[in-house]
């Protein structure tokens, strides 16, 4: 065992919460797993799946009839659910071959009632409520990162990144980036014996690395049959990896292809944008509001190349984001920020090799600090350029972006971010650094660079190593542990029998990463969780189901306890995709100033014990209609909570789609009677008329904020990479007196029409 032995000013103990003076121990030691083992080579040899090379032309129609396809195996597919490794109840016969310039992939779908299949005529339609075929290909054969590419039995294409080998450090978040697009085909026909499809993905679209022997990629293809919850896949995938096991690049199955050519396109998008923005803003006196109308003209250009067959560089000019939807309102009765996740495709594409990240939400890249004041502010992106790729051995990312001055208070900036990964011991693990910069024409400046390395320690034992340090004005670093950030983690990936995981993490004081996200600052913290899961046999109407113990501990960087949340869970999962959880949990809480809910709701500095209940219950999103469930009850400092968040979705018709939201949060507290009342209502629809037209409508009212907010879209999608939007949004508030100056009832009102087009050249 080695051991790491780190002279922090004090510690306090992760169970008993005593502080742990460093001058009376002098030492604190963390325990790892010896990496003696981790050069021990867990990967089970498999034969390479040689793809078959097209000598026949192939019609792209949707029907793989012709006889190129008929000399094509079929892959010997299997069910992964709702019982794993059994004969699909469909026939099913997915095909992949190659040409000269595309990678093709044809689905034979047969279905014995073809009138019940589900599906909708919108692209990039994400839902689990749809009949759809996808394939997932590990381009580098990383076992990190993937394309995915599904299509449904109406043409209907959707695609996204993979990234982190689908793992993720909270049940909320994602391992994918939906909003990523390339180019690539797909056609579909629906017949009386089912449906069939015909793929074509160019290799200009595919980043590969050329090997003597041809180039090698993972691949792993699969069928939904949403009305029977039956998920077919290749190869054969193993349940216990969770609900993400089909997403996962490290158990596909290697593919081969021999004679390919990589071709380099260039990609130049231009756009054109033009409307009108009317708003009211404070005057010079601040005593009452002004309004202002202007009229938005605006170009901008975006450039794709790709160096090399592995290594893409992307140019953007006056970048603009006018057709992104506006973020989902947010309630927060906590003592931390909030999280907004990322909508803007220039910095969605590729995001995953920007990752570094510090646990849940927290990162030292946090794209969103670029080009936006106060975290919703549009500010202009004069341009920027990006590199991703690689190069030689070396995984890189590469980005500088400027911006403008925002009135007053932003000067213009220059950001640059720089990341570096490299494979070590084994295809599963890595080493890697980040640096990162934030320079104002103002003189402020900041610089955070990390080092990290994620060593697969054993088949389904991880260990995840960071190291970071932030530098700017007025931080003085008089000790090594203040500028400092370090994350000691440790997990088993496995959702059958035993499983753990344990993270330690610290925040320095002065540890300030101005491109980054931190929930909370000058802390550390131990998260523990224990767990035991069962992936039960066919005749029990549990798909899979866990029970677990955390203990999740703050203190202070001097070793004063701040918080404890500890508790037992279950959490489930039916053959029928019914999941739900239940999580008892004590918490203890030390207020070392006033906490204010609101500017009318305060708690008192103090120390705190309370206990609540969480929890969730999901129906099954393969249902045409499907409702969240999200709810929490029971004490809150010294008073009570009860939140719930009610989600339905339904799908009316192949046309026609609605989502609602409504999020009840009560918190009575009994000293001066305080009570905080907040409710959150949000309704969308989309209508497509075809799947190349379609309109959208997304309105919310929040309470809290008093705001009631509107977004309406067209977008006119004939190809890939040629766009038409009318966007127009408005901001209302519906408390005109909760500010000592009377506030206008229509905060902004704007209209916007933008058009882009791609040529290839």
């Amino acid at each position: 065992m080695i051991l790491f032995e780190l002279n922090f000013n004090k510690i306090a103990h992760p169970l008993t919460g005593r502080g742990i003076n460093s001058s009376d121990t002098g030492k604190f030691f963390f325990p790892l797993i010896l990496l003696f083992f981790v050069s021990f080579p867990f990967v089970i040899a498999q034969d390479p799946f040689v793809v078959h090379r097209f000598e026949g032309d192939i019609v792209f129609d949707g029907i793989p009839d012709e006889d190129a396809w008929g000399k094509v195996i079929p892959l010997p597919v299997t069910t992964l659910r709702p019982v794993q490794g059994k004969e699909p109840s469909e026939k099913t016969e997915i095909l992949i071959g190659y040409s000269d310039e595309y990678l093709w992939i044809g689905g034979r779908f047969y279905d014995s009632d073809p009138s019940q299949l589900q599906y909708s005529k919108k692209r990039d339609d994400s839902d689990e409520n749809n009949d759809v075929a996808g394939i997932l290909i590990d381009c580098l054969n990383d076992n990190e990162n993937a394309f995915l590419f599904v299509v449904s039995p109406a043409g209907n294409r959707f695609d996204m990144t993979v990234f982190n080998d689908a793992r993720v450090d909270s049940p909320n978040m994602n391992p994918f980036n939906i909003s990523w697009n390339t180019f690539w085909d797909a056609k579909s026909t629906i017949t009386e014996k089912g449906w069939f499809t015909e793929i074509r993905i160019p290799f200009s679209s595919l980043r590969f690395k050329e090997m003597e022997m041809g180039i090698s990629m993972g691949m792993t293809a699969y069928r939904w049959i949403p009305r029977k919850n039956e998920m077919i896949v290749f190869p054969v995938l193993d349940p216990k990896y969770g609900r993400w096991v089909r997403f996962q690049p490290s158990l596909a199955h290697d593919i081969l292809l021999q004679g390919i050519k990589p071709t380099n396109p260039v990609y130049i998008t231009p756009y054109l944008l033009g409307g009108g923005k009317m708003s009211n803003n404070p005057d010079i006196s601040g005593s009452s509001y002004k309004r202002s109308n202007n009229t938005i003209m605006e170009a901008g250009l975006d450039l794709k190349y790709g160096i090399s067959s592995n290594l893409t560089l992307d140019l953007t000019i006056n970048t603009d984001f006018a057709q992104i939807e506006i973020d989902d309102q947010q309630v927060n009765i906590t003592r931390y920020s909030l999280f907004y996740p990322e909508k803007r495709i220039f910095f969605q594409e590729r995001s995953d090799l920007f990752n570094f990240n510090l646990g849940n939400d927290d990162n030292i890249f946090y794209s969103r600090r670029i080009g936006l004041y106060n975290g919703s502010i549009p500010v202009r992106i004069y341009g920027g350029v990006r590199l991703t790729g690689k190069i030689g051995k070396f995984d890189v990312g590469f980005i500088n972006m400027q911006t403008a001055k925002y009135a007053t208070q932003l000067a213009s900036e220059n950001f640059n971010v720089l990341r570096l990964k490299h494979k070590i011991f084994n295809p599963y693990s890595y080493a890697g650094g980040i640096l990162t910069s934030r320079i104002g024409t103002d003189g402020s400046y900041n610089i955070t660079y990390g080092l990290d390395t994620y060593i697969r320690a054993f088949k389904d034992d991880y260990i995840d190593l960071k190291f970071s340090q932030s530098y700017g004005p007025g931080i003085e670093n008089k000790r090594l542990t203040d500028n400092t950030f370090l994350r000691l983690f440790m997990e088993r990936k496995n959702n059958k029998g035993w499983g753990y995981r344990s993270a330690f993490n610290w925040s320095g004081n002065e540890f300030i990463p101005a491109i980054g996200f931190l929930r909370r600052v000058s802390v550390y913290s131990f998260d523990e969780r224990l767990r035991y899961g069962w992936v039960p046999g066919e005749h029990s109407f549990l798909y899979a189901h866990q029970v677990y113990l955390k203990y999740v501990s703050f203190y202070n960087t001097k070793g004063i306890l701040e918080t404890i949340n500890t508790g037992p869970g279950w959490a489930f999962e039916t053959r029928n995709k019914y999941t739900g959880e239940i999580e008892p949990e004590f918490h203890k809480e030390i207020l070392s100033d006033t906490f204010y809910v609101d500017k009318n709701t305060f708690i008192l500095k103090g120390d705190y014990s309370f206990f609540s209940v969480k929890g969730k219950l999901w129906t099954p999103a393969s249902s045409k209609v499907n409702v969240k469930i999200d709810y929490e009850l029971g004490q809150y400092y010294d008073g009570s909570v009860l939140s719930l968040k009610f989600k339905p979705q339904w799908s009316v018709s192949h046309s026609i789609k609605l989502d609602a939201l409504y999020q009840y949060s009560r918190v009575h507290l009994p000293s001066g009677n305080q009570r905080y009342l907040s409710h959150v209502l949000g309704f969308k629809s989309l209508y497509m008329f075809n799947t190349k037209l379609s309109a959208s409508a997304f309105i919310q009212y929040n309470s809290a904020e008093n705001v009631f907010l509107t977004n309406l879209r067209i977008r006119l999608n004939p190809r890939e990479g040629n766009d038409f939007y009318i966007v127009f949004n408005e901001g209302r508030n519906t408390d005109i007196l909760k500010e000592p100056i009377e506030l206008p009832q229509v905060a902004y009102q704007t209209i916007q029409f933008k058009y882009s087009y791609t040529f290839m050249l």
